[in-house]
């Protein structure tokens, strides 16, 4: 069951999880039957069903900007006066925190 569930197993194939228990150094006559069972009675591998990469999502690359790279500007007006001035210039940088 460590080598199927736990940290150091991930929900693998049958295969791939008596190949785990025979690198960690353990070996019984029923290995592959025993694996298939825990696997078979695993609950969360009965849900998620056999995925392949038909099911998998396309990666996509992310897309690197420096600062300042997006920015929007916008001027609002008239406010009344404060200082002389009745206009605000607001400078948004998109990018930055």
């Amino acid at each position: 069951m460590q080598c199927h569930a736990y940290a150091c197993g991930g929900h693998l194939s049958t295969q791939k999880t008596a190949l785990k228990v025979l690198q960690s150094g353990f070996y019984w006559p029923t290995v592959f039957k025993d694996v298939h069972e825990v696997c078979k009675s695993c609950d969360k591998c009965q849900r998620l069903g056999k995925l392949t990469k038909r099911h998998m999502m396309p990666l996509n690359r992310i897309l690197v900007m420096e600062l300042f790279d997006i920015w929007g500007i916008d001027f609002m007006r008239p406010f009344p006066l404060s200082f002389g001035y009745s206009y605000i210039l607001v400078r948004v940088d998109y990018v930055s925190n």
